[in-house]
Formats: C-alpha cells, sequence, structure tokens
C-alpha cells in the first residue's frame, strides 16, 4: 500500500501574519537574551569591583565616569557602584519580564502554526 501525502496546506494571509509575528518575536527573543548575558556580566563586574573597594586600603579610590577616571572617596565610590548595580539589576529584571512573554507569545504561535501546517513547518531552533 502507498502512503498518501498530505496535501499542501495554503498559506492565508492571516497565516503568514502569525508567521512574522513568530519570526519578530524570536528575534527580539535572541536579541534580549544577548542583552541580559551582559546585563549579567555587568552586574557581575560590578559587585567584584564593589569588593574590591571593599578590602582596599586606599582612602581614595579611581571610579570610571565615561570614558576618563577620577579619584573619589573610597565611601562615595561605594555608593556609587551599589546606585549602578542596583539599576542593572532592575533592567536585568525589565528584560527578563520581556523575554518571559515573548516565550509564552512564541509558544501561543506555535500551537496555532503546528496545529494549521503540522510538521510542513519548522518553528524549532535548531
Amino acid at each position: 500500500m502507498q502512503e498518501l501525502e498530505p496535501a499542501e496546506t495554503e498559506v492565508t494571509w492571516n497565516d503568514q501574519q502569525m508567521i512574522n509575528k513568530f519570526g519578530r518575536a524570536n528575534l527580539r527573543y535572541h536579541e534580549l537574551l544577548s542583552d541580559l548575558k551582559g546585563k549579567q556580566t555587568e552586574l557581575e563586574d560590578l559587585k567584584e569591583a564593589e569588593n574590591e573597594i571593599l578590602v582596599s586600603d586606599e582612602e581614595y579610590v579611581k571610579y570610571r565616569i565615561g570614558e576618563i577616571y577620577v579619584s573619589v572617596p573610597q565611601s562615595e565610590a561605594e555608593e556609587m557602584i551599589g546606585k549602578e548595580a542596583e539599576k542593572v539589576e532592575q533592567q536585568t529584571q525589565l528584560i527578563s519580564k520581556e523575554i518571559d512573554a515573548l516565550k509564552k507569545i512564541m509558544a501561543e504561535l506555535k500551537v496555532q502554526l503546528y496545529g494549521r501546517f503540522g510538521k510542513s513547518i519548522n518553528l524549532e531552533e535548531d
């Protein structure tokens, strides 16, 4: 007996819109993953800098502001690093929330698109 091949499913305008939406969400998802990794590295660097200041016996430390380094009292540098770390932590949380929202959107679109096209569409990461 010969297996019957499934008929090609016609791609409607709405189907194409869902595929495009999935593609945009997937692209943004990967951009955010990269941003999140960068923010996590930045946060680790700030914590390491904070620890270095704590063990330092210098009264003044060099603190980078933009592209220059300025001498600031150790206590002021600790405060500045703490504020910067807090800001980066908030940004990390916002990025994580957006990643979670995109995962939900992509999961819903996968269900709809796989339901319509079955194995003839590939939405998985390789």
